[in-house]
């Protein structure tokens, strides 16, 4: 039988399991291991700016093999989030303006 290749963590904003976590924070400590924040793909772009989750995407695309070729789903979630972040640091100012 062979091994299930997908990874689900607790998504920190909603609560809920997902299986396309997007790592959103992590959390060093004195002593001890750290640890790390996951976010559904809805809930990322609450935690990240727009410039963290660029970094996300350029840092994957840069060391994923199959991103050689086409983005992978990976990457596909991670730019969705981006835009996400995007549109509501835009909707945020156009509010305040």
């Amino acid at each position: 039988m062979a091994e299930s290749t997908v990874r689900t963590e607790h998504c920190c904003g909603c609560g809920k399991d997902t299986e396309r976590p997007v790592l959103v924070r992590c959390i060093e400590s004195a002593s001890g291991p750290g640890g790390m924040l996951y976010a559904c793909p809805d809930c990322a772009p609450r935690f990240l700016s727009p410039d963290a989750a660029w970094e996300l995407c350029i840092t994957h695309g840069v060391t994923c093999k199959a991103c050689r070729e086409w983005p992978c789903e990976v990457l596909q979630t991670l730019l969705g989030v981006w835009r996400k972040t995007r549109r509501t640091l835009h909707a945020i100012s156009a509010a305040t303006a």
